[in-house]
């Protein structure tokens, strides 16, 4: 018996090892809602985007999105500032109950809000097992949907067939969906098809050797040992300035306490460093969280503050360079490969570490933590996003 209701049908294979904190179940939730005299009652905190909240929560929820702890400090230390105060004022005696999306990746900032909240200490914790997708689904289910506060079938995008005119706005988005799937792969058979028709063409005594531009089946990846390697010219024309396409725009840099944002749970490793671009070296910081590596600049008129100058996914580590006459200095490559085996290089940064060696192991074992298991005797055959352990030899 767990707050008073039997939950074992429920739960009967969750692994409590692998729980953060306890989850309850959309019956659990509704039935403590529904019950006036009921000595636990829940203080539920939404913690999906502001513009989900608004299209359909639960009555007398609170919006936090969880997201702003990585892409905006300051404005979430201020929503939780404001969650704390109106539950020690409003609902003193409730649980937290932490509501996310219902998907393992899209609640990965959920997840690390309630670490960094257990870590001070805060009582009470629960998450609802599943999400407000599964809460969705269970309303629809026995048809309570217009529980949800402003909810709407024709603009939720977990209602689906829901409505009427959602429903067939449904079906014509399917349709339109197809129609450009068909046009798509008539276009490319079309251009196959004129390639065969003008090869079959040729002269029988031409004979056809083989071009670099003649590509068939799968191309040849790197081994799984490759990501990190060691570069004994490393030319210098080859790297341009660190790109932009993952940096934060101008007007987006934030200034922030270097110290303070350093002591977040979530940060994991930091790394004092210099950040190379063109002859100019300027001090900065590299600090890693489990899904992102941040590049701090330090202010050099404001010891002690920095800005956030870019925030990339470390599911895009490309590839990592080390020099080997200069070991301290390491290359970061962003990007992905498509689907046909060509690496696309979206951002490249480079710096002077005098801990060059652990940055890069902290870095590994980042990619292995957030690196899916491959499937047993599939391990090469699932596509490369261009991140993982393929470019790292330690």
């Amino acid at each position: 018996m767990i707050f008073g209701a039997n939950l074992l049908d429920e739960f009967n294979e969750v692994s409590l090892s692998k729980l953060i904190c306890f989850p309850i179940s959309n019956q659990e939730l509704m039935r403590r809602e529904r019950g006036g005299d009921s000595a636990i009652r829940y203080f539920m905190v939404d913690c999906r985007k502001t513009d989900l909240y608004r299209r359909g929560n639960v009555p007398g929820s609170f919006s936090l999105d969880c997201q702003l702890m990585v892409d905006a400090p300051d404005q979430f230390a201020i929503g939780v500032n404001s969650l704390k105060k109106y539950k020690s004022d409003q609902r003193p005696d409730d649980h937290y109950c932490f509501i996310g999306y219902g998907d393992e990746l899209d609640d990965q900032h959920m997840v690390m809000v309630v670490a960094r909240l257990l870590a001070e200490g805060t009582q009470h914790l629960c998450v609802l097992d599943g999400g407000f997708k599964a809460l969705h689904g269970y309303l629809s289910s026995i048809n309570q949907l217009g529980k949800l506060h402003s909810h709407d079938p024709i603009i939720c995008e977990l209602c689906g067939g829901h409505g009427g005119e959602h429903s067939h706005a449904g079906v014509l988005s399917l349709v339109s969906r197809l129609s450009k799937a068909v046009v798509s792969k008539g276009t490319t058979m079309k251009g196959k098809m004129t390639e065969m028709v003008n090869s079959r063409s040729m002269p029988e005594g031409i004979t056809m050797h083989v071009s670099a531009k003649d590509r068939h089946g799968k191309k040849y990846r790197k081994s799984s040992q490759q990501v990190f390697s060691i570069d004994g010219e490393s030319s210098e024309d080859e790297l341009p300035h660190s790109s932009s396409v993952y940096t934060l725009k101008g007007e987006e840099k934030e200034k922030l306490l270097l110290a303070s944002f350093m002591s977040q749970p979530e940060v994991i490793e930091s790394f004092e460093c210099r950040e190379l671009i063109g002859d100019k070296q300027l001090p900065a910081h590299i600090a890693l969280t489990r899904t992102h590596m941040h590049i701090l600049r330090d202010c050099v008129d404001q010891p002690g503050y920095a800005t956030t100058t870019a925030r990339l996914l470390l599911s895009t580590v490309y590839n990592v360079t080390c020099r080997k006459k200069i070991p301290e200095v390491l290359t970061f490559k962003f990007g992905y490969e498509t689907e046909i085996g060509e690496p696309t290089i979206t951002s490249i940064h480079r710096f002077y570490i005098p801990k060059a060696g652990e940055c890069a192991k902290a870095v590994k074992h980042a990619i292995y933590a957030i690196r899916p298991l491959p499937d047993e005797g599939k391990e090469d055959e699932r596509p490369s996003t261009g991140a993982g352990l393929e470019n790292f030899s330690l």
